[in-house]
């Protein structure tokens, strides 16, 4: 089991801001993206949305954030439906998810030799950007959490 408070402290323990996290919890949490009792388990699609919307470079924009990348598309499928794919799955992480903060891009990359999957518009940049990665040994504490249920 996973509740958000507990997902909190997993993000937090990988350089993760943890009041950042907690105020984008809330948003979320008002939202109805993530339970309104931080201690109540979460399922996968609750913790799609908390990881995407503690990617947010504004917490109270989680929500909004969470919403916009998750319904990034490639190849016809949606950035949430990988990323529960993902967290159904704890065998099969990816490498890395990179959240794109400018613009509403994400790309996964494999742990395979394929290429990355990439969300949303085409990016390229001629100066700095900011994104937030979520490692897959991150996604597979998830994964394997979400899955035992006490």
């Amino acid at each position: 089991m996973i509740s958000t408070s507990t997902a909190i402290k997993h993000l937090a323990g990988q350089g993760g801001n943890p009041v950042k996290m907690t105020i984008a919890a809330d948003a979320l949490a008002a939202a109805g993206l993530v339970p309104t009792d931080d201690r109540q388990p979460l399922n996968a699609e609750q913790a799609v949305a908390l990881l995407l919307g503690c990617c947010s470079p504004i917490p109270e924009d989680a929500a909004q954030f969470a919403l916009e990348r998750g319904a990034l598309h490639c190849d016809n499928v949606s950035l949430r439906a990988v990323m529960v794919g993902h967290l159904s799955d704890a065998h099969n992480p990816p490498a890395a998810v990179h959240v794109l903060h400018q613009q509403p891009h994400v790309v996964i990359h494999p742990m395979t030799s394929e290429d990355p999957a990439e969300f949303g518009s085409a990016f390229s940049c001629g100066g700095f950007r900011t994104e937030t990665i979520i490692s897959g040994g991150l996604l597979s504490l998830m994964a394997m959490k979400l899955k035992d249920q006490s």
